[in-house]
């Protein structure tokens, strides 16, 4: 794509819904198939509305696809950066956060002159309330207001595609609380009046006994001032239910009825139909075939629901809709690939995502308002994080302090982030991606990943030229020492090894030995150490590397190494490193490592 601006990056990060990985997989292996065919369609350079148009239809597409697919019923919330030369396009979806850092410029001085690790100033990008921008937080508004969301869900941040069960209004303490809990959480006006499908064949006079009821039983509750405000607007809300039955009724007793036994056989299945029951609604057999289960519904309910436009739009739109989703689960064969189903509590928390058939097809519960972000990348230094909604215990302020820590090595960062999430979020994955970027007339092209931003903030005196030795043979050569911790699972034969590794270490732990090496380096010395970072790094590796270079003094390096000589992971980790200057945590064949490039 010649005409796409240089560099040309795209990060996503995906992370699963009602504790399946099923739909974030699915997004995660297919997202670049939907983008980049609608990012190489044009001959000229894109606009940022032209951008953003693609991202959302990108989305779109992906959505429709992971709708019609397996795992149909799990969600994953997404961020997303597309960065196109100094343009930096983020957008998020549901839990997920992105962070963008940048290096404050200018002298950090200590009083005796010493320089400062140097600060990062951190921003939360497409945010505002609830991680929202206010234009997709007024149409999230507008699309739950039209979905009948629950009442309490600003409070309870809870969504239900189902009324509320039996149970659940057992446990409430009394008959204020049991009715205003049912009236939030009703998903039809039938459940909101108490009125069963059986009980409709009364006509309006039981709806408005339904309606008098209700007004008596929040009767209490508004003379409440704990329970004021909720009362009054279950009172609003049964008030509207009842009107959208009683118009139902005067049109047609019978469709009154069928609607009503539709939306209950919702509620008992928890959402999601079964294809026993589905059947059974539609007059045919399980596995039937989609032409059989569409003949079942142009038997029972096509003509009938269709009168329902005239009075109700929205619930003839609705029972259509799950017709559709019973004729989809009836007509399944009963031998097929078995779809992934929430067991349990099947709420969510989140009003945006990916997934969530069942709360997008019949009502729109969940929706794909995506909250982007375009920015312009002046000259600078720029950590950009990635962060799933395991990681919400990680403050913004404390991610810029992480940046100015690990700066240039993404690795160690996101195993920062990822130790202090996890305690903030027990049982759940935390995930997260850290890209650094310089942006400058130095950078390649006007942006590049680079180590060597961190390189100059924590090392104000080493040098800053990337030394590329050149050896008889033609094949570039470095001098690095190597801080080497070998676990469990690594090759034997190791001609270098100093000792085998300890047993039951990890490669996490190691891992996590690494990054506490490379926060005390980043330390001030303490006493008795030395000042200077190689002989720092030296002492380290004499104590902790299971690597025989240890021995070597007084660097404990490992000679002049050829390009080649140890493999494609340790040039990869090497001969990029600046001269002085520490990589990030690299995995070889030989175990877990931290280098020192001496030249």
């Amino acid at each position: 794509m010649p005409f796409i601006e240089k560099p040309a990056s795209l990060f996503v990060l995906v992370d699963g819904l009602r504790s399946n990985t099923a739909a974030a997989e699915f997004c995660a292996k297919r997202f670049h198939s939907q983008i980049l065919p609608k990012l190489s369609c044009r001959w000229d350079p894109l606009e940022d509305h032209e951008l953003l148009a693609i991202i959302n239809e990108s989305l779109e597409a992906l959505d429709h696809a992971l709708l019609e697919s397996s795992a149909r019923y799990a969600g994953c919330s997404i961020a997303l950066a597309l960065l196109l030369g100094r343009r930096l396009i983020v957008g998020t979806l549901g839990s997920c956060r992105a962070v963008l850092s940048r290096r404050l410029t200018g002298p950090l001085q200590q009083a005796k002159g010493a320089a400062k690790p140097t600060q990062w100033q951190p921003r939360t990008l497409a945010s505002g309330e609830n991680g929202r921008t206010p234009q997709v937080a007024a149409a999230e508004r507008r699309r739950l207001l039209s979905a009948k969301s629950p009442l309490d869900f600003e409070a309870a941040r809870c969504l239900h595609a189902a009324s509320a069960s039996s149970e659940a209004l057992a446990s409430q303490p009394g008959d204020a609380e049991r009715i205003i809990l049912r009236v939030n959480r009703a998903a039809h006006p039938f459940a909101a009046l108490g009125l069963t499908a059986v009980g409709t064949q009364g006509g309006v006079p039981v709806a408005r006994q339904a309606l008098a009821d209700c007004e008596e039983l929040l009767a209490p509750a508004k003379a409440n001032p704990a329970l004021r405000a909720a009362a009054e607007a279950a009172s609003a809300r049964v008030k509207e239910a009842a009107a959208e039955v009683e118009a139902i009724m005067s049109m047609d007793m019978y469709v009154t009825q069928l609607l009503a036994e539709l939306y209950y056989l919702i509620d008992e299945e928890n959402g999601i139909p079964s294809p026993k029951r589905a059947a059974a609604m539609l007059g045919v057999q399980p596995g039937c075939g989609e032409a059989a289960a569409q003949a079942g519904i142009d038997r029972r309910y096509r003509a009938l629901f269709s009168q329902l436009a005239a009075v109700s739009p929205d619930h003839a739109r609705r029972s259509f809709r799950i017709l559709d989703e019973l004729a989809d689960a009836a007509s399944r064969p009963v031998a097929s690939p078995a779809f992934w189903m929430p067991s349990g509590d099947r709420s969510t928390s989140v009003t945006r995502a990916l997934g969530f058939r069942d709360m997008k097809r019949q009502r729109p519960l969940v929706g794909l308002e995506l909250s982007t972000e375009i920015l312009r990348l002046e000259d600078g230094a720029y950590c950009l994080m990635l962060l799933t909604d395991g990681a919400r215990s990680v403050s913004e302020a404390r991610l810029g302090e992480i940046a100015s820590v690990h700066g240039g090595r993404p690795k160690a960062a996101c195993l920062r982030i990822a130790t202090e999430g996890a305690p903030g979020a027990p049982g759940e994955a935390v995930g997260t991606i850290s890209i650094f970027l310089e942006v400058g007339e130095g950078a390649e092209g006007s942006s590049k990943a680079s180590t060597e931003a961190a390189a100059k903030a924590l090392q104000p005196d080493a040098k800053k030229r990337k030394v590329e030795t050149i050896n008889p043979g033609g094949k570039r050569r470095v001098r690095v020492s190597s801080l080497l911790l070998k676990f469990e699972g690594v090759g034997v034969s190791d001609s270098l090894a100093r000792r085998k590794a300890p047993p039951g270490r990890t490669q996490a732990d190691a891992e996590r030995e690494l990054l506490q090496v490379l926060e005390a380096l980043h330390a001030e010395p303490k006493e008795g150490e030395a000042k200077d970072l190689p002989h720092r790094f030296a002492a380290k590796c004499s104590e902790l590397s299971d690597c025989k270079s240890a021995t070597n003094k007084p660097h404990a390096d490992l000679g002049w190494t050829n390009e080649g000589q140890f493999g494609k992971e340790f040039d990869a980790a090497t001969f990029d490193l600046q001269v002085g200057c520490l990589s990030d945590i690299a995995i070889t064949p030989r175990g877990a490592h931290i280098f020192y490039r001496l030249a």
